[in-house]
């Protein structure tokens, strides 16, 4: 029996090894909430106007407005993450005067862990350091490790590719 276990535990000793390298790496990819969090920390005491929302809120651009803005929306973001990450940053900001949550009829009754784009959620969690909405969620295993919401077949992707990513590289600095 001692043999067998020791054979398990050599066969086993990759993966105990390699997965948290693994899981290291994944977090340092830089991603559209990471950079996002890290444009927004950046800009702190600067920031007039904020925007949240989901991708409703991209009809907002920053661009356009005379005040220092950053707009926080993100793909399938619901208002529970939205008032997170305003209370997440709020007391930081000391010259904002306006903060604008773009509202659409999905807005009202959408729980983004609660659908189809419950694989996002745990990357505020991740990222953002939110817990999810509902206590249950936490027993997804999405919240204990990147390689879940990632999925195998894009984590396979990041290892072919060296662990780089490109989508984030087209948001502007102001989110």
């Amino acid at each position: 029996m001692r043999k067998v276990i020791s054979k398990l535990l050599l066969l086993l000793l990759p993966f105990l090894v390699l997965y948290p390298v693994l899981e290291y790496k994944l977090n340092n990819i830089p991603n559209t909430y990471n950079m996002k969090r890290e444009f927004l920390e950046s800009q702190l005491k600067e920031i007039e106007i904020l925007t949240t929302g989901s991708s409703h809120g991209d009809a907002i651009n920053p661009d356009y407005i005379r005040r220092k803005t950053f707009t926080l929306n993100n793909a399938a973001q619901d208002l529970y993450y939205d008032v997170q990450l305003i209370n997440k940053y709020l007391d930081k900001m000391p010259k904002l005067k306006l903060v604008i949550f773009p509202i659409s009829y999905f807005s009202l009754e959408y729980q983004m862990d609660r659908t189809k784009t419950w694989t996002l959620a745990p990357f505020y969690y991740h990222f953002w350091g939110i817990p999810p909405q509902h206590w249950d969620s936490l027993i997804n295993p999405r919240y204990f490790s990147l390689t879940a919401p990632y999925g195998w077949e894009k984590v396979l992707h990041y290892i072919e590719n060296g662990f780089i990513d490109t989508e984030w590289e087209i948001m502007k600095t102001t989110g």
